[in-house]
């Protein structure tokens, strides 16, 4: 399942955008569980995920190596 938001991420502008768009959405995850279900918190930190390693993989292979991410097990992003 997906990791809680921190909670400097819950005063976070970009955090804001994101769920200003989605929290109307229904939302399905096959891999994670059944159905649909309305959008959380918890999918706007797999979507700052994300972000952060598109970030990370954009950037210049001369970075140390990077953490793991919470929810998906890729390396390659920074907090």
């Amino acid at each position: 399942m997906y990791r809680d938001p921190l909670p400097s991420e819950l005063d976070s502008p970009v955090f804001t955008a994101i769920w200003d768009v989605i929290k109307s959405w229904d939302i399905n995850v096959p891999n994670e569980y059944v159905g649909y279900c309305s959008a959380t918190g918890n999918h706007v930190a797999a979507i700052l995920d994300a972000l952060k390693l598109v970030d990370y993989q954009n950037t210049s292979t001369n970075k140390p190596s990077a953490p793991v991410c919470s929810w998906c097990g890729k390396s390659g992003f920074r907090d």
